[in-house]
C-alpha cells in the first residue's frame, strides 16, 4: 500500500462478501476493505433515516460510522496525494 495506484477507499464499505475481495485480488489491486458492520446504505447522509422511512427503504444514518469513514478517506487521500 501507499503507492499512487493503491485503491483503498471507504467506499468499499458497500462491497460485501468474500467474492468482492477475490475480484480485487484477481485484478492485483492493492486495497484495504473497511467494513462498518451495523452501517447500511447511505450511512454518511444525515437525512438517510428519514428518507428510508418515507420511502420504505433500508437507509439509515450512522454518525459513528460516518465519522470513521471520513477519517479513513482523509487518511487515504493524504497518503496518495503526498506521493
Amino acid at each position: 500500500m501507499g503507492s499512487a495506484s493503491t485503491f483503498e477507499s471507504a467506499c468499499l464499505t458497500g462491497l460485501k462478501g468474500a467474492s468482492n475481495a477475490i475480484y480485487m485480488q484477481m485484478a492485483k489491486v492493492d486495497f484495504r476493505y473497511v467494513d462498518y458492520p451495523r452501517a447500511v446504505h447511505a450511512f454518511t447522509n444525515p437525512e438517510a433515516t428519514a428518507l428510508g422511512k418515507k420511502f420504505g427503504l433500508p437507509l439509515k444514518y450512522d454518525a459513528a460510522a460516518d465519522k470513521k469513514a471520513k477519517a479513513e478517506a482523509t487518511k487515504f487521500l493524504a497518503d496518495v496525494l503526498q506521493k
